[in-house]
C-alpha cells in the first residue's frame, strides 16, 4: 500500500513539474522596428500558475504581463528571428517577422484652408483613414503658426484618408492620388510595400507517398544568400528529418525534402529570409496529418 501511495505522488508530482500544454500554434508575430506589440499567450497554451520567461535576446526587448508577452524590436532586428520562450519547465520557440517602420506625415496648410478667420488656431483639422477605423476626431493636427500637421507610424499595407476640416470632409490637396470610396466620393490613397519580391518564391513541388518524403522549390532569383527556419508547431525542426539539395543545372533554385516519418501533427512552417539585409522574406505552411500533407 505504501509503494502504491509512492508512485502515485511521484505520478503526481510529475504531472505538476509539467502542466504547461500547447492550446495551439502561435503563428507568426508581425512587428515594426522600434514598436510594441503585445501577445495573449493564453490564446496558445494553457499556462496555470507557471511562470513566463524570455531567453535574452539582443535584437528584441520583452515584457510580460501576467499571460501577455509584450515584444519591441531593434532597429537591427529584421526578416525572420526566431525567440525563445519558457513556460514553466516547457520551452518553445516563436517566430517573428520585422519590418522596417515606415512614417507618414498629414499637412493641411493656411492656403487650404476654406474658412480661414482671424484666429487660425481655432480651426479644427483631423486625419482619419482606415487606419483608425474613420475615426472623425481621434486624430487631431497640430498647428505652428503656418500650417497643420500630425506624423504617424504605419506598418506596410494600402491606406485610404480624408481630412476632417472644421467638420468637413475633404481630399488631401498635396496629394494627387485618389480612388473611388463605392459611397460616391473619393479618398485620398497612400501605399507602403512589404518586404517580398517576385525574385524569391517557395512552393510544393511534390510528395512522395512511398518515401514519406514532402519536397519543395526554393527560387532566389537575386545574388544574395538566404537564411531558412523550419518549425513544427512551436518548436524547431530538427535537422534529422530535412535535407537541401542544390540544383546544378540551375543554380537559382534548389530543393528542401522534409521526412515525415514520426513527425507530429500539427503545422509545417518554413521561413526563407535574405542574409544580411532581411528585406525580402516568405513564410510557407502546410498542415500534416498523419504523417502526410493535407
Amino acid at each position: 500500500m505504501k509503494n502504491s501511495i509512492f508512485i502515485f505522488s511521484l505520478l503526481f508530482l510529475g504531472c505538476e513539474l509539467d502542466r504547461v500544454t500547447e492550446r495551439g500554434v502561435v503563428p507568426t508575430i508581425k512587428l515594426l522596428q522600434g514598436e510594441w506589440i503585445g501577445v495573449d499567450l493564453s490564446n496558445y497554451f494553457h499556462i496555470y500558475e507557471e511562470k513566463i520567461e524570455m531567453l535574452e535576446n539582443s535584437l528584441f526587448n520583452f515584457k510580460i504581463t501576467k499571460d501577455s508577452l509584450w515584444i519591441r524590436a531593434s532597429r537591427e532586428a529584421k526578416g525572420f528571428k526566431p525567440i525563445s520562450l519558457r513556460i514553466g519547465n516547457s520551452q518553445f520557440i516563436l517566430m517573428t517577422e520585422t519590418e522596417a517602420v515606415n512614417h507618414r506625415t498629414f499637412e493641411y496648410t493656411i492656403d487650404a484652408l476654406s474658412l480661414n478667420d482671424a484666429y487660425l488656431d481655432t480651426n479644427k483639422i483631423f486625419v482619419m483613414g482606415n487606419f483608425n477605423n474613420w475615426n472623425r476626431t481621434s486624430h487631431p493636427l497640430r498647428f505652428d503658426g503656418i500650417r497643420w500637421s500630425l506624423t504617424l507610424s504605419f506598418p506596410p499595407g494600402d491606406y485610404e484618408y480624408k481630412f476632417v476640416v472644421n467638420g468637413e470632409e475633404l481630399l488631401d490637396p498635396q496629394n494627387k492620388f485618389f480612388k473611388a470610396n463605392g459611397l460616391g466620393g473619393y479618398n485620398s490613397i497612400f501605399s507602403f510595400n512589404r518586404a517580398v519580391s517576385n525574385e524569391l518564391r517557395l512552393w510544393k513541388h511534390h510528395w512522395g507517398n512511398t518515401s514519406n518524403k514532402l519536397h519543395f522549390i526554393v527560387q532566389n532569383e537575386s545574388k544574395d544568400s538566404l537564411i531558412h527556419e523550419i518549425m513544427i508547431n512551436n518548436q524547431k525542426l530538427s535537422p534529422s528529418y530535412f535535407k537541401w539539395i542544390e540544383n546544378n543545372e540551375q543554380p537559382s533554385m534548389s530543393e528542401l525534402s522534409v521526412n515525415l516519418n514520426n513527425l507530429d501533427d500539427g503545422v509545417l512552417r518554413i521561413y526563407s529570409h535574405e542574409y544580411g539585409s532581411g528585406q525580402r522574406f516568405l513564410e510557407n505552411q502546410t498542415i500534416i496529418k498523419s504523417g502526410k500533407p493535407l
